[in-house]
């Protein structure tokens, strides 16, 4: 393994102590109690997946949620609640029935999203767009590896044997 000089080893521990913060502030809040423009994160997380992917059904949208069948339903229920999003049959198999999102469900999207991306602009202007890039590059590159399971990664887990 390559030694570190002192001060690129201590901005990768600064590295590493930022990037734990922000994955634990966004994997311990709780999805169901905050809210964003009037629905829970969850909800936000799920009305993301049916605007990006058009027709899901509770388990494809509990799947990418992370929840079990009970709980991605209730999340769906109160989208179709809200009239954010709708149910209906299958067009090949009746029995199954999928979620997409309303007009109001993407309406309600797109003003989220426009939000965010407002905040990060602000956030992300004095850097620069070089910068910009290669953060982008890196977040890219952090979201695959944390998609990837350790045993398949090159090498196996960091810092096991």
């Amino acid at each position: 393994m390559k030694r570190e000089s002192g001060g690129r080893r201590d901005e990768i521990e600064r590295f590493h102590m930022a990037l734990t913060r922000l994955l634990r502030s966004y994997q311990f809040r709780d999805r169901d109690r905050q809210t964003i423009c009037g629905i829970t994160v969850t909800q936000c997380y799920a009305l993301d997946f049916l605007v990006d992917e058009a027709r899901l059904t509770v388990m494809e949208i509990g799947s990418r949620l992370a929840l079990n069948k009970s709980n991605a339903s209730r999340v769906v229920d109160a989208l179709v609640h809200a009239g954010l999003a709708s149910r209906a049959p299958d067009a090949i198999n009746h029995r199954i029935r999928r979620v997409e999102p309303t007009s109001a469900g993407r309406r309600l999207h797109d003003r989220i999203t426009r939000g965010l991306k407002e905040d990060y602009a602000a956030i992300l202007e004095p850097f620069g767009e070089p910068f910009v890039r290669q953060v982008n590059r890196l977040l890219e590159i952090l979201a695959d590896r944390a998609r990837t399971p350790a045993g398949k990664r090159r090498g196996g887990r960091p810092g096991c044997t």
